[in-house]
């Protein structure tokens, strides 16, 4: 059978809006569906995502959405923690400090194995790094 066959099989739960909210399937069904996209996975190259992987990809949406949140909050945070350190998760404050480590600490005891963006609050957002080498040279070129 193909996986659009089986997948005909299904039986949907629905809530009282009628929203579908589950799948029931015979333990057969699902035994087969899972064979064949093992098999499709394998002939396609292409790998069923590992834990791990899942794992690293909400790792970094949590970075990415809570950088966010920290710039869009960087105003407010300015005016009450200038010069301090301010701990998001969740898209909010939830802790400050002058202690860099102090603050991690602490916001690792309350949410441990979470991800929670600490950063300075500094007058502007972005920092601009200036790398200088002596390796870097401009020579004169003319072609012949």
């Amino acid at each position: 059978m193909q996986i659009a066959e089986l997948l005909d099989s299904a039986q949907y739960v629905t809530d009282n809006e009628g929203k579908k909210n589950g799948v029931l399937l015979d333990l057969e069904v699902w035994q087969e569906l899972v064979q064949l996209l093992e098999q499709e996975t394998t002939a396609n190259g292409s790998a069923i995502p590992e834990k791990e992987d899942v794992e690293e990809t909400e790792r970094e949406a949590a970075m990415l959405r809570e950088e966010a949140a920290f710039r869009k909050l960087h105003p407010s945070l300015y005016k009450q923690y200038a010069g301090k350190y301010v701990a998001i998760y969740n898209e909010q404050l939830i802790d400050s400090g002058s202690d860099q480590i102090a603050l991690y600490r602490r916001v690792r005891k309350q949410h441990p194995g979470q991800f929670i963006w600490i950063a300075p609050v500094k007058e502007t957002l972005d920092e601009v790094l200036v790398f200088r080498s002596p390796f870097c040279r401009f020579a004169s070129y003319s072609p012949s």
